[in-house]
């Protein structure tokens, strides 16, 4: 039995013989050497054969491994809210808070100083 994936044809046979004799890192392994995929579409394939030793049934099969570019991804804010006390407010409202902060510490410097 073979099975073709990214059009190549590789043995079924023998990588059911490694997954049912415990094998299966090697299993993995030959399936991303063979088919010149990664780690973890190689485990995939594995996990879909060790699950359903049918699941390549004869036909051609296609095994993506084309990222998005990270440069083009929008990130997205994924913190959530937090009890700081200017988290979620207004930016004037945090300069201000900034600024006061700021004298605060100098006030207390200079008294600390001229004593």
């Amino acid at each position: 039995m073979t099975i073709v994936i990214n059009s190549i044809e590789i043995n079924k046979t023998n990588i059911l013989n490694l997954v049912s004799k415990g094998k299966k890192l090697q299993a993995i392994k030959s399936v991303r050497e063979q088919l010149d995929v990664g780690l973890y579409e190689s485990k995939i394939i594995i996990e879909n054969l060790e699950q359903n030793p049918n699941f390549y049934d004869g036909r051609p099969h296609t095994i993506t491994t084309d990222f998005p570019d990270m440069d083009t991804i929008e990130t997205q804010s994924t913190r959530s809210k937090s009890g700081h006390i200017i988290s979620n407010t207004s930016s004037k409202f945090k300069d201000t808070v900034i600024i006061l902060l700021i004298i605060a510490i100098v006030v207390l410097l200079l008294i600390q100083f001229s004593n």
